[in-house]
């Protein structure tokens, strides 16, 4: 027995010289036998031996150097050694996976299945090393997709519901310098559950709206998805803010605004169905969509103007006027209390009035010139 270990300590002593090459879509990299501390296992190679040769060949195997016989060595390996030098190189290989998500494209509801991910097996990676090690070493160790080294990984399902109708959609123009892709991403794709809330507050985070630009487009946000709600049957508004005076971006009556911190949106889903939102870019509009699992009653806003309220005149001297003369510098826009009704097939809703103040009027006289034209 003492002999049969020298004699295969001293015919594979050289093996530590040798490489692992791997093959694996393409690409191949080399890990040296010394790297893994890979080496012949001489008690586990005569225990293999004897398992398939009777004692007596046994003895012999090793007593007569005249006759030739194929041997096949047991190798072992360090396997965490293996594991930390094969993780830079496979978890290159690995790619997370991509939700299952709905879009609009075009006007069409879009429905686009979960993208499995792929991770490395390390534990099934050191067992097929170790197969390949003791049966083929002499060959490289080929790896394609289809290996089992390679496994899929699948996120959890995000969509309880199976959406398939628009129900409703609002749109909203955006200034054309404006980033808004960055605002509206986590919005895109947002569920509220039957008589769940909808707190807008609980969506975005104000506070990267500081300045007035960025107040604008939080303002057209609101607005878009206030819109998107209000012609739905079933929507019921809890907290919304006209603004004071008209705004540029969309019907007046229609806006939903945060001017302060204490200012929402917040509404409630009492439609009896899921609904999620949905926003397409189209340029310059964003484009609020409101998706269900059905068909869902929803109508036209109407706007109806009333109650014209002129605007106050504001006059100021002006030293660089004559005293005869003066200067409009505003025609000033007059304020008006507008009603807002929703109408579904042949009913009409009353939903609210809103009141706007009026921008005044603005003129300039020259000094010791007191009467104004109305």
């Amino acid at each position: 027995l003492n002999e049969a270990k020298a004699i295969i300590e001293e015919y594979y002593s050289s093996l530590p010289n040798n490489n692992l090459t791997f093959n694996i879509n393409n690409h191949s990299f080399i890990i040296p036998y010394s790297d893994i501390e890979a080496r012949v296992d001489v008690e586990k190679t005569i225990d293999a031996v004897k398992d398939i040769i009777p004692e007596n060949g046994f003895n012999q195997l090793f007593a007569n150097y005249d006759k030739e016989y194929s041997l096949n060595p047991v190798i072992v390996f360090n396997k965490e050694k293996l594991q930390n030098i094969c993780e830079p190189i496979f978890t290159s290989f690995e790619r997370p996976s991509v939700n299952a998500r709905y879009d609009i494209e075009e006007g069409i509801l879009v429905y686009t299945p979960q993208i499995p991910g792929v991770r490395v097996d390390f534990e099934k990676l050191t067992e097929q090393i170790e197969r390949h090690l003791n049966i083929s070493r002499y060959e490289p160790f080929n790896i394609d997709d289809t290996s089992l080294v390679f496994a899929d990984i699948y996120n959890p399902e995000i969509y309880e519901t199976e959406f398939s109708v628009i129900v409703s959609k609002a749109q909203i123009p955006f200034l054309p310098e404006t980033e808004m892709r960055k605002y509206l991403n986590p919005l895109h794709g947002v569920v509220f559950d039957n008589n769940a809330v909808i707190n807008l507050k609980d969506l975005l985070d104000f506070s990267q709206f500081k300045n007035p630009a960025e107040k604008d487009i939080l303002n057209r946000i609101a607005t878009g998805i206030y819109q998107s709600a209000l012609c739905i049957e079933g929507m019921e508004i809890l907290e919304r803010t006209p603004s004071r005076q008209p705004v540029l971006y969309t019907e007046t009556g229609l806006e939903a605004v945060i001017d302060n911190d204490n200012q929402n949106l917040v509404m409630i889903n009492k439609t009896s169905a899921p609904l999620m939102l949905l926003i397409e870019t189209r340029e310059n509009t964003v484009v609020f969509n409101m998706v269900s699992d059905k068909e869902l009653k929803n109508g036209m806003l109407v706007v109806k103007k009333e109650e014209e309220i002129p605007p106050p005149i504001v006059t100021s001297v002006n030293d660089t006027l004559s005293p005869n003369e003066k200067k409009l510098v505003s025609e000033g826009i007059p304020g008006f209390t507008v009603s807002v009704s929703l109408i579904i097939e042949n009913d009409r809703i009353e939903l609210y009035k809103d009141k706007y103040d009026p921008i005044s009027k603005v003129i300039e006289v020259g000094k010791n010139n007191i009467s104004v034209d109305k």
